[in-house]
């Protein structure tokens, strides 16, 4: 369209050339402040540059934004080159607004008679309806190619979260559907569908709330909103969430407006973590999950949390929990360390044991492992700890680390030497043994690893020189008799004995 728009504006040009008599004309349109050159004819060779043909026309400039079209055309001299040029603006006589101008140049100066001024008039007229549907096109070029962009950008938001957009024509039956429902559908954008057509691609005990949901929407203006099951043209079933409501077009036609999502991903996961959640729900191991705010706020339990801890689930999701307030003051700084570390490194699942307050007021000891839960950009939205009862582990770890200190002080501080051997690997000693053999690893191989002041001052030694010795180096000299002690302790289990060391 333009480029025959541009070839009527030069046959113009030419033909100004030829009824003036003159060797060049040109038309220009006028873009703000400037004058853009359309075109040219001319009629003798002028040798003239486009660059500087520009020049001298937008010297113009002014005289045409001010001036209409004048009874008489004069010719000026156009600096060094000895060319005569006239200017005319263009315009119509019914119009103020200046399109552009019509541009005569000659090799000598130039007079126009009256006929030539009124049919160069016309063609002044004639040019600004060109320059008027030339601008026009330009515009509708632009705003095609905008809106061809948008689409780009809106098919390419559709692909990336698979949803696509339908119409429905309700007087006429017909639908219109987007590039994302034909692929959902797994159907060539080709096909023709109907209504009908569409509603039989859901799956045969979804075809009825769909129906129904699609006749009430057409009804009453009810908008819906349903997850149903489609099956595609290949066989393939998909979850899908429809939408739809009433839309009045221009046209005072009725129809709705709607979409259709491919949510089975969405479904797959929903479906593993209620297996996954309804796992935990009848074994010993509890979910709470808590979100990522001040004190960790708790927004999901499973059931079992009551069996461990005394809380429904409701209560526990209510608002009023937060995890953090639950946790013994004392572990309270651990936990919100690990938290933290979790959101720093979010690779980490770590497992710490601390107090829980139970529903009674009174703590038990919980085992939790924690994962981070993210959005589709990898944003933590929540953490999701996993946690059983620790308390008859993490008390008799505590016994035993009480007894060990009651060890070490009895240890430490008594007045009769004592020292722990430990061999490099563990013997069988019965009575289908080979005793000797077993000796003569044991004496080698035992090695003492703890030992106490009072039986350092006895042999006169430090802990460096007794720690990693061994009865051969106790009994070195007499080995008979060092072999005879080991003997009989490892025979009786404990034997209270006077040795010569």
């Amino acid at each position: 369209m333009e480029d025959v728009l541009n070839q009527s504006i030069s046959n113009l040009a030419g033909l100004a050339a030829d009824i003036c008599g003159i060797a060049f004309a040109a038309i220009s349109v006028l873009n703000k402040d400037r004058l853009e050159l359309l075109s040219g004819c001319e009629t003798t060779d002028l040798n003239l540059q486009t660059d500087r043909l520009l020049n001298i026309i937008n010297g113009e400039i002014n005289l045409i934004k001010s001036a209409p079209f004048a009874d008489k055309v004069k010719f000026r001299k156009t600096g060094t080159e000895g060319f005569f040029l006239a200017t005319v603006c263009i315009t119509k006589a019914d119009e103020e607004t200046v399109h552009g101008a019509m541009h005569l140049l000659h090799t000598e100066e130039k007079a126009l008679t009256e006929p030539q001024t009124r049919q160069l008039q016309k063609l002044c007229g004639q040019a600004s309806n060109l320059i008027k549907a030339r601008n026009s096109n330009t515009a509708l070029v632009d705003k095609v190619e905008h809106l061809l962009k948008i689409e780009e950008i809106f098919n390419l938001s559709q692909k990336a979260n698979k949803i696509g957009a339908w119409e429905l024509d309700v007087d006429y039956g017909r639908m219109i559907w987007t590039s994302e429902v034909y692929a959902i559908h797994d159907l060539p954008e080709s096909h023709q569908n109907t209504l009908q057509e569409g509603i039989n691609f859901f799956h045969p005990a979804d075809r009825p709330k769909i129906t129904q949901a699609i006749q009430r929407t057409i009804a009453d203006g009810t908008p819906h909103e349903l997850d149903c099951r489609l099956i595609s043209a290949k066989g393939r079933l998909k979850w899908v969430r429809i939408t739809g409501r009433p839309f009045e077009n221009k046209r005072n036609r009725k129809v709705i407006i709607g979409s259709i999502q491919d949510i089975s991903e969405k479904k797959k996961a929903e479906l593993i973590r209620r297996q996954e959640y309804g796992f935990f729900d009848s074994g010993p191991v509890s979910i709470l999950m808590f979100g990522i705010a001040e004190n960790w706020p708790i927004t999901y339990a499973t059931e079992n949390v009551y069996s461990l801890l005394g809380y429904r689930p409701e209560e526990l999701k209510d608002g009023r929990f937060r995890y953090l307030e639950l946790i013994h003051p004392d572990d309270a700084l651990v936990f919100e360390n690990f938290a933290y570390e979790l959101l720093e490194n979010h690779d980490t699942e770590p497992d710490i044991t601390y107090r829980f307050k139970t529903a009674t007021g009174g703590y038990k000891w919980i085992r939790g492992i924690s994962r981070l839960i993210q959005d589709s950009d990898g944003v933590p939205v929540a953490i999701r700890a996993y946690i059983s009862d620790n308390t008859i582990q993490k008390e008799s770890e505590l016994r035993l680390e009480e007894n060990e200190k009651l060890l070490n002080s009895f240890f430490n501080q008594s007045f009769t030497g004592f020292f722990f051997a430990m061999l490099d690997e563990p013997v069988k000693w019965d009575d289908e043994a080979d005793k000797e053999a077993l000796l003569d690893y044991v004496m080698t191989h035992q090695r003492i690893t703890k030992v106490n002041q009072a039986m350092l001052d006895q042999y006169g030694a430090t802990e460096e020189q007794f720690l990693g010795l061994t009865p051969s180096d106790l009994f070195a000299h007499d080995i008979k008799h060092g072999r005879y002690i080991w003997r009989g302790l490892f025979d009786k289990g404990k034997w209270h004995v006077e040795t010569r060391e």
